[in-house]
C-alpha cells in the first residue's frame, strides 16, 4: 500500500485529503463513527504492509493506542537505521534538544 508506505518515508499526514472526505472526518484522533473507520484503514494498511504487527483490534477504538504503535514502530525504524539522521553540523542541538525520527522505510521484525 503505497500510502502506508509514504505515512513512514516522511510525510507528516496520516490521511490524503482524498481520504478525509471518504471518511467525513479531518482527523482520525476525533472519537466519532467516521474517524473510526479511518483509524481501521490505518491499521488495514499497516497489517497489509507489516503483517508480522499484531495489535488486538480495539486499537481502532482510540487514537492514542493507534499513536503508540505507530510510535514504536517509528522506534524500531529508527533502531534498524531506517530514518533520517541528523547532519553532523545538527548534532550539538539534537544531543541537547533531541531529534524527531522520521522513517525512510519500513521496520523489519
Amino acid at each position: 500500500m503505497r500510502r502506508m508506505r509514504k505515512a513512514f518515508t516522511g510525510v507528516s499526514q496520516s490521511l490524503s485529503p482524498a481520504d478525509e472526505s471518504r471518511f467525513s472526518c479531518a482527523t482520525y484522533k476525533q472519537r466519532t463513527e467516521a474517524c473510526g473507520r479511518a483509524r481501521r484503514a490505518i491499521l488495514r494498511g499497516l497489517w497489509t504492509e507489516l503483517p508480522w504487527v499484531t495489535v488486538p483490534d480495539d486499537y481502532v477504538q482510540s487514537d492514542d493506542c493507534l499513536d503508540s504503535l505507530i510510535a514504536s514502530l517509528t522506534t524500531r525504524a529508527a533502531a534498524q537505521s531506517l530514518s533520517f539522521r541528523p547532519e553532523t553540523s545538527k548534532h550539538p542541538s539534537a544531543r541537547r534538544e533531541g531529534w524527531i525520527h522520521l522513517p525512510t522505510g519500513l521496520p523489519q521484525p
